[in-house]
């Protein structure tokens, strides 16, 4: 029904499933005939599914094509509805001067990992060591980025691509040490063609932002001849969600008419991106519940008719217990220290997110969408009674925009009593203001300087 692991972020890449495999796991992946696998991060509360929909053997590096969804994700896919491609790959974020000692760059993986590389002057590269194996690296030459799997030794070439955010470093060839390449073409912002060194491909076809089905061409080994086939349609509601996965169960005609297809259906919890159910064609269904800032509660799985099993999860200050449908609790302890995520995957409402920089360093820009609504970034922790919690932000302003409110909030008690909470500015210009308890507001904040804030709570 679902498999749990533990591990950093969103994704699967930095997880314990990934660096231990099947020992880093606790259950079965599988769902139905659909082969939908089924994941949860028992560390950050985020369900990951995983499903393969199209595979082309070619010479060299074969053409696969998966997509991956994360419930905590940060809406950065294509049509931002937590949804990624596997082809969506990108590097982006250099903070610092190009190679030289301190500066960082982030890639993005296909399930939506996003992994900070440092650099190494020894290795001439940036180096990650974050997942399994040995470590990857990224290398830059003439505007074009590099990455090197640092066990397969496969080789991915990015180059620049400029959005309405700025500027990201996206895949356009992957290369083996024959160098048989596969090659990713694009149409404006969209990648349309998956090509394989032999000749065969992938294509998406789109409707505007959604990718509507993938046609596979090759080569009829009995025949010689081409053809073509469309094995995986997709289907979308109102607000861009993912809601159908069509497969055709006799894909070389074109056609689906002849109703030979198994589908796979996600509904959602309310206006959210949070999925809350899987149905599938032979009868498989996973219900999904979700408690305070999205974090997965339970997952009930339907055995046959009238019969389900009920995964419960719940969360501690540094721990989290899973009890499964008998009854058989297993307890997840983790490291305590520092419990932030990278800002690029913090959750978000009413605000688009870009690339930017302070102070030379790689930042987030946050734009409010409608002035109307509220909006906000934030991040989730447990925290035990009379522990103390600290975090840090440097902030710059914007335009006329020269005040933030920011804060340490509790779903129990609120902001809290104002003498348990504590700020102050480490550097740069501004003033605090304490508003409530845990709620402060800097103001005074320069548009080209950043000013960086601290601030504590003790929770009771």
């Amino acid at each position: 029904m679902v498999a749990i692991f533990t591990g950093a972020g969103v994704g699967f890449e930095r997880g314990s499933g990934s660096v231990l495999g099947s020992a880093g796991l606790l259950g079965s992946s599988s769902l139905g005939r659909g082969s939908d696998q089924v994941f949860l991060n028992a560390a950050t509360g985020n369900l990951v599914i995983r499903q393969q929909d199209e595979f082309l053997v070619g010479r060299g590096p074969d053409a696969a094509v998966s997509r991956t969804y994360n419930s905590l994700g940060d809406l950065s896919d294509d049509n931002g509805d937590n949804w990624r491609q596997s082809t969506d790959r990108r590097v982006y974020g250099l903070s610092g001067t190009l190679n030289t000692p301190g500066s960082t760059v982030r890639r993005v993986s296909g399930d939506g990992s996003d992994i900070l590389y440092g650099w190494d002057a020894a290795k001439a590269a940036y180096v990650a060591t974050d997942g399994a194996g040995a470590h990857d690296t990224l290398t830059s030459a003439s505007g074009v980025w590099t990455w090197t799997d640092g066990d397969s030794r496969l080789r991915e070439t990015y180059t620049a691509y400029t959005t309405g955010y700025g500027t990201i470093w996206r895949i356009s060839q992957q290369t083996d040490d024959d160098g048989n390449a596969l090659t990713f073409t694009y149409t404006g912002a969209n990648l349309t063609r998956l090509a394989t060194a032999d000749g065969g491909y992938i294509d998406y076809v789109w409707s505007g932002d959604k990718i509507s089905q993938i046609v596979t061409g090759y080569t009829d080994l009995q025949t010689g001849a081409a053809a073509t086939l469309t094995r995986t349609r997709y289907g979308y509601d109102a607000s861009n969600r993912l809601t159908t996965v069509t497969v055709d169960l006799s894909p070389n005609d074109g056609s689906v008419a002849d109703g030979k297809v198994y589908v796979t259906t996600y509904a959602y919890d309310g206006t959210s991106k949070r999925v809350q159910s899987i149905a599938q064609s032979d009868g498989s269904l996973l219900s999904i519940t979700y408690g305070s800032y999205g974090l997965v509660e339970t997952l009930t799985e339907t055995i046959a008719a009238g019969t389900t099993s009920t995964t419960t999860i719940a969360y501690g200050p540094d721990y989290t217990e899973v009890t499964d449908g008998l009854g058989r609790t297993t307890r997840f302890d983790f490291a305590s220290g520092n419990v932030a995520s990278p800002l690029a995957v913090w959750g978000s409402i009413n605000v688009a997110k870009e690339a930017a920089t302070i102070n030379g360093a790689a930042a987030t820009k946050y734009t409010v969408q409608s002035a109307s609504s509220y909006a906000a970034f934030f991040q989730s922790s447990w925290v035990e009674a009379n522990r103390t919690l600290a975090f840090g932000l440097t902030l710059q302003g914007v335009g006329s925009v020269t005040s933030q409110s920011l804060g340490l909030y509790s779903d129990q008690t609120g902001w809290g009593p104002a003498s348990e909470s504590s700020a102050r500015i480490v550097s740069g210009p501004g003033q605090l203001q304490q508003l409530e308890g845990g709620q402060w507001v800097v103001t005074g904040l320069s548009t080209t300087e950043g000013t960086r804030v601290e601030i504590s709570r003790t929770y009771r």
